[in-house]
């Protein structure tokens, strides 16, 4: 950061207008045109004003962005958001959200908002297009990503081993006698999604197990009984049912076992199910659902120690740091 302070009568010189026209364009105040605010805030983000405002008040202010799909999502993501928040309560900061629509403006306007709420670091909470996590970047501040990667962009990540994830449920799958597995989810849902599809597949040509790849299907935004209506006619078209299917979360999973469990199919007895996240909604569920646990708690925790050795020295090269899962054993999958 620039060690010489940054005033609004030095933005005012370099762009050939008024202190007060300065003030009221990185305000956001109307009365000047867009052009003449575009240079202003331009040139307020390449003197590091931006920066330096962000380190001078509220020194203990951190800003998570997540999408809106995210933060209204009652039964994964508000969990997540919630570790996130204690973790940063116990380091000492206080977490101000922000919807990922934020990042759709200007990227100095984005600038301009982050650095009016006094933040010291960003985190992302779960993925967003890598276009609006640019403008993140342009901040000037370090930035920690939870729970997906950005190969395009180098900032730190402490995400699941999506790999082990996959790997670790089709071995448990394949040793309790499972020899055909299809995978529930729609893999272009997220970017979590997709790297366990293409993980299954990977995982299952290493191990005795076929990939029937005709139950591609499920989101976690679908509305309850739209996805077991959809489940339901998948399953009823289907000559045979595989030996299990491994579902891309809890949330898909628990739905699907309603749907089998109307059609008076038994679980585990006549087909295993296994899912992903651990959800304390699962151990509710008959049989109670077996999952790969992929450990948010400890996601949140390094995130936080990422961000505060981040906030020590700028100059750290960008690590990603993937969390190995966890199995929990459940009825849901029958052992050989």
């Amino acid at each position: 950061m620039n060690t010489i302070k940054i005033t609004l009568k030095q933005i005012a010189a370099r762009c050939g207008v008024s202190t007060n026209t300065v003030s009221l364009a990185l305000r956001g105040m109307s009365g000047i045109s867009e052009k003449t605010r575009k240079r202003i805030e331009s040139a307020a983000y390449e003197m590091g004003y931006f920066e330096q405002k962000n380190a001078a008040a509220g020194k203990q202010n951190l800003v998570l962005i997540a999408s809106r799909r995210h933060l209204q999502d009652s039964y994964f993501y508000m969990r997540f958001y919630q570790m996130v928040a204690g973790c940063a309560l116990k380091h000492g900061y206080n977490l101000i959200v922000l919807d990922e629509k934020s990042m759709h403006q200007d990227p100095y306007a984005f600038a301009g908002q982050i650095a009016d709420n006094s933040a010291r670091g960003i985190l992302l909470l779960g993925d967003m297009m890598e276009e609006s996590v640019k403008k993140v970047c342009m901040c000037g501040l370090p930035v920690v990503s939870i729970g997906t990667h950005y190969p395009g962009l180098s900032i730190d990540t402490v995400m699941e081993d999506n790999d082990a994830v996959s790997r670790l449920a089709m071995q448990h799958l394949a040793a309790a006698g499972c020899r055909s597995v299809s995978f529930v989810g729609q893999p272009d849902y997220s970017t979590a999604f997709s790297q366990r599809y293409f993980s299954y597949l990977a995982a299952a040509s290493q191990l005795p197990v076929e990939t029937p790849d005709d139950m591609l299907i499920g989101r976690p935004d679908q509305e309850m009984n739209e996805l077991i209506a959809e489940l339901t006619q998948r399953i009823g078209a289907r000559e045979t049912l595989p030996d299990a299917f491994y579902c891309a979360n809890d949330y898909i999973a628990i739905m699907l076992i309603r749907a089998l469990t109307t059609q008076g199919i038994s679980i585990p007895e006549q087909v295993s199910i296994i899912g992903v996240d651990n959800n304390p909604v699962s151990a509710l569920v008959s049989p109670q659902l077996c999952s790969l646990d992929i450990q948010c708690g400890k996601q949140a925790h390094y995130a936080l120690h990422r961000m505060t050795e981040l906030l020590h020295d700028k100059t750290s090269e960008p690590v990603r740091l993937l969390i190995q899962p966890r199995l929990i054993p459940g009825a849901s999958v029958q052992h050989a």
